[in-house]
């Protein structure tokens, strides 16, 4: 059971190990993709309430951007360049 759960926590942080400056980047590019989405899909909704699909790509954008920012959080070279 405790061997399991160390290969979990492993394999889970090894998502964010894995992550280049090239992949960091490409994900930057798209939390800006993601942030004119989310806009658009804002004003939709707002404009046409009863669309449900304005709502389902505003949810989803919403929280891939919040996925993206954790990885992004994570990264450690990003950490390095902040600090000095």
């Amino acid at each position: 059971m405790k061997l399991s759960i160390i290969l979990l926590l492993c394999i889970a942080s090894l998502d964010s190990i894995a992550l280049t400056m090239g992949e960091a980047i490409n994900i930057a590019g798209r939390q800006r993709m993601l942030s004119q989405r989310i806009t658009q899909a804002y004003i939709l909704n707002g404009m046409q309430p009863e669309a449900p699909r304005h709502r389902r790509v505003l949810m989803r954008s919403i929280q891939e951007f919040e996925s993206n920012n954790k990885k992004l959080s994570a990264f450690h070279q990003a950490k390095k360049s902040a600090t000095n």
